[in-house]
């Protein structure tokens, strides 16, 4: 197996690989798991890997000689459904509506954060005393 090309992460690496095997030169993707469970590992064992074999190394060679890049696709103008305008833009009140939203109930948002487990670990160690405090008195006495 001949390493042909080494990424950085998985997904390139796999975009990489369909390359190849569209042009019909078989491809393996080494260390992606590795790198994927930790990523800071990617440039510790020289990122992942694209292998083939070794028989197809001239044929690979000569694919990615011949390969060019592409150009993007133009954008297509949005049109108006109702006059079929092309002077349009997108609506901005769902946005507005959604960051108004987090203003006027901000209370969840902030209670799933580290402020929200300090107090709520502060609100457990207080019932936690007071149950134990309850706890200590003596009993009432019997008459």
């Amino acid at each position: 197996m001949t390493t042909v090309a080494t990424f950085s992460k998985p997904e390139e690496a796999h975009l990489f690989r369909m390359r190849l095997e569209a042009a019909g030169i078989p491809a393996f993707v080494q260390d992606e798991h590795l790198v994927q469970m930790d990523w800071l590992y990617s440039n510790a064992i020289g990122g992942v890997r694209v292998q083939i074999a070794d028989e197809d190394v001239s044929a690979a060679r000569e694919f990615l000689a011949a390969d060019t890049e592409q150009k993007p696709v133009d954008a297509v103008d949005v049109l108006c459904p109702a006059c079929g305008s092309s002077d349009t833009k997108p609506d901005e009140r769902p946005r507005r509506l959604a960051f108004l939203s987090l203003l006027c109930f901000p209370s969840s948002y902030y209670f799933r954060g580290i402020a929200g487990d300090v107090i709520l670990a502060a609100t457990r160690f207080v019932i936690i005393r007071r149950r134990s405090n309850q706890s200590m008195k003596p009993p009432p006495r019997k008459l």
